[in-house]
């Protein structure tokens, strides 16, 4: 009887320490300091939002959290030429991340990205 308390406990103790790690993304380039000298041709300013979203019907979420800010990121570049704008970067960028869910029915998980797309220029 003892001996199978301990293992209970053993065995609760380790489920009540377990975690998990979720890659965000990777970006060529980010900063939350302002940046000197930082050239982009004005004209091509255009302001844009773009989102990642996974979804959860009843328990089970549909889609990776993995580089989930980066996919979201890469929507909104796309979002952004297909509307025919020219831009390679982001800037002024806000990252939100937004969730709801109904219990064992349906629920949602969004990276939402807002900034202005801007062509870098290039140096010589």
């Amino acid at each position: 009887m003892k001996k199978m308390v301990i293992v209970s406990l053993i065995t609760a103790s380790a489920l009540l320490m377990s975690g998990c790690a979720h890659r965000l993304g990777q970006f060529t380039a980010a900063s939350s300091k302002t940046v000197e000298n930082f050239n982009y041709k004005a004209e091509t300013k255009s302001y844009i939002e773009g989102e990642e979203c996974n979804k959860i019907y009843v328990i089970i979420p549909v889609g990776s959290s993995d580089d989930m800010i980066q996919r979201a990121m890469d929507n909104t570049l796309e979002k952004g030429r297909k509307q025919g704008l020219k831009g390679n970067m982001l800037i002024d960028v806000r990252l939100d991340s937004t969730s709801w869910y109904i219990p064992y029915i349906y629920g949602e998980s969004c990276v939402k990205v807002k900034g202005y797309l801007v062509e870098m220029e290039k140096s010589l």
